[in-house]
């Protein structure tokens, strides 16, 4: 099975990466622990004045091996392919070689009705992977 990434915004491959961890922290950090790297770009979609607009966050964030271990443990994960788009592509990372699942239990966990998207998480090197909507 692939697993899709949405391709919101034909020009996500011009949206300027981010690394700052205070923003995922903010909205994923109830659920996503041990953050130590990220690589993320997010925009609006329509409008930006509310309520036109959707902002989406799209990239990687990587876990500490504890919190990796912890996750692969907690959860029954359906391993998966992504057919990512242009402009976003996990090698950002530094890593090669991944090994993505995924688990709606955990997706609905980090979401808490707040979110849609996906959320996959790499077993070879603990990139998490998400593209999500508000």
């Amino acid at each position: 099975m692939v697993h899709p990434a949405h391709d919101t915004r034909a020009h996500l491959e011009k949206v300027v990466w981010r690394h700052d961890l205070k923003p995922l922290q903010v909205d994923f950090g109830d659920t996503i622990k041990g953050m130590e790297k990220a690589y993320w770009k997010t925009d609006t979609i329509g409008s930006d004045v509310l309520p036109g607009g959707e902002t989406y966050i799209k990239g990687f964030i990587v876990l500490d091996q504890n919190e990796l271990e912890k996750l692969k443990a907690e959860y029954s994960w359906e391993k998966t392919e992504i057919d990512f788009p242009q402009g976003l592509k996990p090698e950002i990372t530094g890593y090669h070689d991944f090994d993505w699942a995924t688990n709606v239990d955990f997706e609905n966990k980090v979401f808490q009705g707040e979110f849609m998207g996906d959320i996959c998480l790499d077993f070879n090197h603990g990139v998490i992977f998400v593209d999500v909507e508000m």
